[in-house]
This record gives C-alpha cells, sequence and structure tokens, in this order.
C-alpha cells in the first residue's frame, strides 16, 4: 500500500488521481472479494429458505472506516486550516467508532445452522464474508497508521492503531451480545455506556465480555502483525540493494 500526499501528482487528472489513489489501497481486490461475496449470500438467498443474518447489510457497514480512510487521505489535497483539521479529526473519530465493523463480519458464523443439508455451502458463504472484513480491517488500519504516521507522528499512529483494535474487540461484544450499533453512540450513547457497564459490572457474568474481547483484540492484533509484516517485508525486496566486491 502507497500512502502519498493526494496533491503530489497536480498534473493528473482528478478521476486519474482518485483511480490511482484506490489502486494503491487495494480497492478493486476488495470490490472483486464483495462481489463475489455477494453473489453467494444472494443466490443461496434465491434458492433456498435463509434465516441468517443480514450479511449484505453487515458487508456495505464493514467498507464505511475503509472509506473514511480514503476520505482522511483525500483531506492532504487540501491546504492546512481548521476547517481542514475538523474534518480530519471527524473522519478519524468516525473511523475509530465505525471500525469494529469490519471485524465482526467474522462473529456471523454464530448463525451457521449445522442441520442444514447444506452445510458446506453455508460455511463457505460465512468465509467469504468473513475474509472480505478482515480484509477490510487490515487494509483500513493500514490506511490510518500510514497517514496518521505522516501528520502526527509514530508514536502517535501506533498508539491509535492499538487502541483502535483493543476498541474493536470490545465494540464486537458489544454488537454481537448487547446488540447495539456503531450509530447508536450518536443517538444513545448514554444507554450504550450504562448497557456494557452494566455487564462488566455484573459478579458472575463480568469476565465473559473481557475474555472475548481480549481474544478477539489479540486474535485481530496478530493477524494485523502479519499484514505489516508482509507488506514490510514486500517494500524492503523492492528496494535495490548495493553489493560490493
Amino acid at each position: 500500500m502507497v500512502v502519498e500526499d493526494f496533491g503530489e501528482r497536480s498534473y493528473e487528472s482528478v478521476p486519474v488521481r482518485i483511480f490511482r489513489l484506490l489502486h494503491d489501497n487495494h480497492f478493486y481486490p476488495l470490490v472483486v472479494a464483495s462481489i463475489t461475496a455477494m453473489g453467494f449470500y444472494f443466490a443461496e438467498r434465491w434458492t433456498s429458505e435463509w434465516r441468517g443474518p443480514r450479511l449484505h447489510l453487515n458487508l456495505f457497514l464493514a467498507w464505511v472506516p475503509y472509506f473514511l480512510g480514503i476520505a482522511l487521505m483525500l483531506s492532504a489535497s487540501f491546504s492546512g486550516g481548521r476547517l481542514v483539521s475538523a474534518m480530519r479529526v471527524f473522519c478519524l473519530l468516525a473511523w475509530f467508532f465505525f471500525f469494529p465493523n469490519a471485524p465482526y463480519l467474522i462473529t456471523d458464523f454464530a448463525y451457521l445452522d449445522w442441520a442444514h443439508f447444506d452445510l458446506w455451502q453455508r460455511v463457505a458463504i460465512f468465509c467469504i464474508f468473513a475474509q472480505c472484513g478482515l480484509m477490510l480491517a487490515m487494509v483500513s488500519l493500514l490506511i490510518i497508521e500510514k497517514q496518521t504516521s505522516a501528520w502526527y507522528g509514530i508514536a502517535f499512529s501506533k498508539v491509535l492503531v492499538v487502541a483502535a483494535i483493543v476498541f474493536s474487540g470490545f465494540g464486537v461484544y458489544v454488537g454481537r451480545f448487547l446488540r447495539w450499533n456503531s450509530w447508536d453512540l450518536l443517538y444513545h450513547p448514554y444507554s450504550v455506556f450504562l448497557d456494557s457497564l452494566g455487564k462488566l459490572s455484573e459478579p458472575m457474568q463480568g469476565i465473559r465480555p473481557i475474555v472475548f474481547s481480549a481474544m478477539f483484540s489479540l486474535i485481530l492484533g496478530t493477524y494485523y502483525y502479519f499484514v505489516v509484516s508482509l507488506t514490510k517485508r514486500r517494500v524492503d525486496k523492492n528496494v535495490p540493494r548495493r553489493y560490493e566486491d
């Protein structure tokens, strides 16, 4: 993935620059994966009785943090100022709270009906949607880390990524088990806070959300570490080496 100032290629037309920006941030492979997932999903819905989750809506929400990251990169083409700074802060906050929607797709396996006669077909559908969620989460994290590192420093970007991964673990728990959505933080923030705090304070049940959140965050963090290592290795491989006699 390449993160650069959107205004660097000022000699190119805006559509060409946007095309390059999306290409450099894996937009087109993600679209292909999403279209494939949607094709499997709607084919299953049309040919059999579907009692599972609304995977198409969950996939749409998984795309939100990716586009917020792209919007953050596009803001680099504007000169600095209060309005631009406010827009960047808004995009960062919105990305932070919508980010759990991407890895959330993994938990849709809870709807897998083991008694269904087309079990492996259902497994394949849930797998590809989970894969789309993970890929969108990883690319989104890469975009945010690289861009915030360029603007605010490496330390800030690392702290933000770790915080997002930790928050995502608990956010997925709140969405899956407490049934709150990201936009509920805007309309019912106090209710979401009280409900989440109430589960954590229960004498016998409080350990469960902590364990689930920690486990999910650890899985997501391990996966991201692997992706970062893979991309770094690819970059290092493309750097020409100097050989001496």
